[in-house]
């Protein structure tokens, strides 16, 4: 199970089998949503594969900067490491839609296509119907390919809770912080 956050600023997979790179040098303790905190083993890649909708070909993503988090309740990804590479997002009642960057055609009527992902909402969570592709495995025909790139760490500041509140007003930022 892997669900989208979008108040994750890593993306957190519990299984070391997951890691095609695996950087000890590269663990973080990390500040959960209810104010704890959660030690990391290591950091490094992830590839997962999703299906793309409407169609029989399927996306691999490559995840850098990911988090070994065994202890995590689950795999989350970061919504925001997403959008920040170029994703669309459609959000609708029951299902969020992933617009993948770089698929964008128009037809000779101009009728615009984009391939997508499908993300359901349940619950008030997004789970994304992907499958982790062990780094023993080869790329089959009918993928798209897209690695997204690594981020500098990033230091919790104003402005990061600002992003996560919502991007309510510096003001309001200031007063929940303190």
């Amino acid at each position: 199970m892997t669900l989208l956050d979008s108040a994750c600023t890593y993306h957190i997979i519990k299984d070391r089998a997951h890691f095609h790179t695996y950087n000890p040098e590269g663990a973080l303790s990390i500040t959960t949503a209810n104010s704890g905190s959660m030690k990391t083993l290591a950091s490094g890649t992830c590839v997962i594969r999703l299906p793309i909708a409407n169609s029989t070909k399927s996306l691999l993503l490559h995840l850098n900067n990911c988090l070994h988090a065994p202890e995590a309740p689950t795999n989350l990804i970061s919504q925001g490491a997403l959008l920040k590479n170029g994703f669309t997002l459609y959000t609708g009642k029951a299902e969020e839609k992933l617009y993948i960057p770089g698929t964008r055609t128009v037809s000779d009527t101009g009728q615009v296509h984009c391939e997508y992902f499908v993300a359901h909402v349940r619950h008030r969570l997004i789970f994304i119907e992907g499958v982790f592709v062990p780094p023993s495995d080869s790329v089959s025909s009918g993928t798209v390919s897209i690695a997204l790139p690594t981020f500098a760490k990033r230091i919790p500041d104003g402005y990061l809770w600002h992003e996560r509140f919502g991007h309510i007003n510096a003001s309001k930022t200031n007063d929940v912080l303190k």
